[in-house]
């Protein structure tokens, strides 16, 4: 039996985060016609609009915390979310690694295969931070 390889994005996946929910909505197109299973998995805050969503793509959204003020988009749903699901995708694709979600499978534990894409680098608050 053949199974559809699961892929899992995790960035911030709203209009005002800027180019990465255009480059995980370009890539989900491309991966999901090629028979993937696609899910982006978001912090939030109240307010924010989620991006466009890549029809056939699944999307799950975390609350942010308030702690997400000193570290980007920290969220105690998403490191629990990621802690239970994580080893259920194939691969797990991290768009920036100086956000919490970025190393949240790594702080959970989560042995899939990651690939890291760093994006905004020459974003504002990355390069006031030193990054």
């Amino acid at each position: 039996m053949i199974t559809k390889m699961k892929i899992l994005n995790i960035c911030g996946y709203s209009w005002d985060i800027g180019g990465p929910p255009k480059i995980i909505y370009d890539h989900a197109i491309v991966q999901m016609k090629l028979g993937a299973e696609v899910t982006i998995l978001t912090p939030i805050s109240e307010g924010q609009e989620l991006y466009a969503i890549p029809e056939g793509a699944n999307v799950v959204t975390c609350k942010r915390h308030w702690f997400s003020k000193f570290w980007a988009e920290f969220s105690p749903e998403l490191y629990q979310w990621i802690k239970a699901h994580g080893n259920e995708y194939d691969i797990i694709h991290i768009h920036g690694v100086w956000h919490f979600s970025g190393v949240t499978p790594y702080l959970a534990g989560i042995k899939t295969a990651k690939c890291i894409t760093t994006h905004g680098l020459l974003d504002r608050w990355t390069i006031s931070k030193g990054y």
